[in-house]
């Protein structure tokens, strides 16, 4: 009897232990007398005490969750009522406040009239199951939604090549819906001329040790809409084993807009490239075969206007000398702009900064155009700020921008209009300033006045005679100085031209140092300032 007794504790003690390890509890419920019988498991997963919870029909539905308790009453009920089984799953409340999650099932024994007597089952906490499904689910949902929004056609299909997985980037790059494509081969998606080496393609790609490649490294891909057209397009394949199959997963893009922009993009470098080359040739073919005949223009006409071998004897020589002059200097201003725009865009004009005084260089730029605005009865000012004498920078090309604005404000400024040119200092730049009452420039013209080699028909400064090269070389060598020019101009009502450029040199300090050196020019009490500096 002792071994017998030995055997059943031993016994009991290998099934509480087997419940313990599956997490799964046993229990019998004597209907007519009320009485439950609950194995330890079942008490540790609600988290109960043996000794001090009796366990009852009301105190178990007491267990459980509010939000579950009608459906696991409704199922107990319909056992009682019927005989039938039961396997729910719901969540329990613990001592503590925490939840669980688990599984419930009940048998039932009636009696010879067929009432139900008594029951007995399982319970099964099966929370960590029920948290990773939740966690599964929420995975696969957002990545269902990552594939259904995403731009690009996501195409999974089988090893066979069939699609089984069409996303809405894929429905509108191929125009297919998801229903029609799913189930048919990809050959549907592929250019006929195109699906034989797709295919070699596909089984090189199955049979090697990759699992990734991009396929439109070495050769351009096409893809086939549902309506017919081809289109380029850039994808990568990558294969998946899953439960010992084979998957593979495409993503593909549309490049035709990329393709365009290639094409654009390489027409615009040649058409740049060529009309670069036009120009270069033009500026060293006009440069060089207009001085060598500008050298006899200019020598033989000073021969004839000075008289260097005798009377000419007829004043009209001397008249047609004074054209060939006029015209030879003409004709090499050109040459000069055109090599003076070169050596800027070459990159070969390099400036020579120094202290520069100001109200100098404006009044021999005056000096220069002066006879000019006498033959056209122009009235010429200037008006400059005192104090404004010196500022650092190149000495020759600040004098070219000058005489480029006064020329120009000139030649287009009818007779009784007015010139004028002004300096302000700023804090940290010096502000020069060409305004004429002349013809002005449309607005629709005036972003482009200052590009070269542009045909402007409605631009008054390219309606004379000259390259128009005038406000490009100034704006350039502006531009050198790191200083801004601002135009401004009204047709019919003239022109302001304001030329700003920096008070001290990158790098350097302020001008203090610069200006209190120069003694000799700024102490002069009166006329132009001496020339220190310059």
């Amino acid at each position: 009897m002792a071994a017998v007794e030995a055997r059943l504790r031993e016994s009991e003690r290998r099934l509480g232990e087997l419940q313990r390890i599956a997490n799964l509890g046993s229990w019998d419920w004597d209907v007519a007398a009320d009485t439950f019988w609950w194995s330890d498991q079942i008490y540790r997963i609600f988290g109960l005490d043996p000794a001090d919870f009796k366990v009852t029909y009301e105190a178990l539905l007491d267990r459980v969750h509010p939000d579950d308790e009608r459906r696991v009453r409704a199922a107990m009920t319909r056992a009682i009522k019927t005989g039938v089984s039961f396997d729910v799953e719901h969540r329990i409340v613990l001592p503590y406040g925490g939840i669980r999650c688990v599984r419930e099932r009940g048998e039932t024994v009636r009696d010879e009239a067929g009432a139900v007597v008594r029951m007995f089952g399982t319970v099964q906490d099966v929370t960590e199951r029920r948290d990773a499904e939740q966690a599964l689910r929420r995975s696969e949902s957002r990545l269902a939604a990552i594939i259904e929004t995403a731009p690009e056609a996501v195409i999974v299909t089988d090893r066979d090549g069939n699609i089984q997985v069409f996303n809405r980037g894929a429905e509108a790059i191929f125009g297919f819906t998801a229903e029609e494509a799913e189930g048919q081969s990809l050959d549907i998606l592929i250019p006929a001329n195109k699906r034989a080496d797709h295919q070699l393609h596909m089984r090189l790609f199955t049979a090697s040790g990759s699992v990734r490649r991009m396929m439109d490294v070495r050769r351009e891909i096409s893809g086939l809409r549902k309506d017919g057209t081809v289109f380029p397009a850039a994808a990568s394949v990558s294969k998946i084993a899953i439960d010992g199959d084979m998957i593979f997963v495409a993503i593909l893009r549309d490049v035709s807009e990329l393709k365009q922009v290639e094409r654009n993009l390489r027409g615009a470098l040649a058409d740049a490239e060529k009309a670069n080359r036009v120009k270069s040739e033009f500026l060293a073919t006009m440069s060089h075969e207009l001085r060598t005949p500008l050298n006899a223009i200019l020598g033989f006409s000073e021969i004839l206007n000075g008289e260097y071998l005798g009377p000419v004897g007829t004043p009209k020589y001397l008249e047609y000398a004074e054209h060939i002059h006029e015209s030879g200097q003409y004709l090499l201003s050109l040459v000069n702009d055109l090599l003076d725009f070169s050596a800027i865009e070459d990159g070969r004009r390099k400036l020579e900064v120094g202290a520069v005084c100001l109200l100098r260089v404006i009044q021999d730029c005056v000096k220069i155009v002066r006879p000019k605005v006498e033959e056209k009865g122009i009235e010429l000012l200037t008006n400059i700020a005192p104090g404004m004498r010196h500022i650092p920078c190149d000495r020759r090309a600040l004098q070219q921008i000058l005489l480029n604005l006064l020329s120009n404000s000139i030649k287009f400024t009818p007779s009784g209009g007015t010139v004028q040119v002004s300096c302000l200092a700023l804090e940290r730049t010096a502000q020069i300033t060409v305004a004429d009452t002349g013809c002005g420039i449309p607005a629709v013209v005036l972003p482009q006045v200052t590009s070269p080699f542009r045909s402007l028909a409605k631009n008054p400064y390219r309606a004379e005679k000259g390259w128009g090269l005038g406000l490009p070389i100034s704006k350039s060598l502006v531009d050198l100085h790191g200083g801004t020019m601002r135009i401004e101009s009204e047709e019919g009502k003239g022109t302001m031209i304001t030329v700003s450029l920096p008070l001290m040199r990158q790098g350097s300090g302020d001008l203090g140092d610069m200006t209190c050196n120069l003694g000799t020019c700024l102490r002069a009490p009166d006329g132009p300032a001496g020339g220190g500096g310059e």
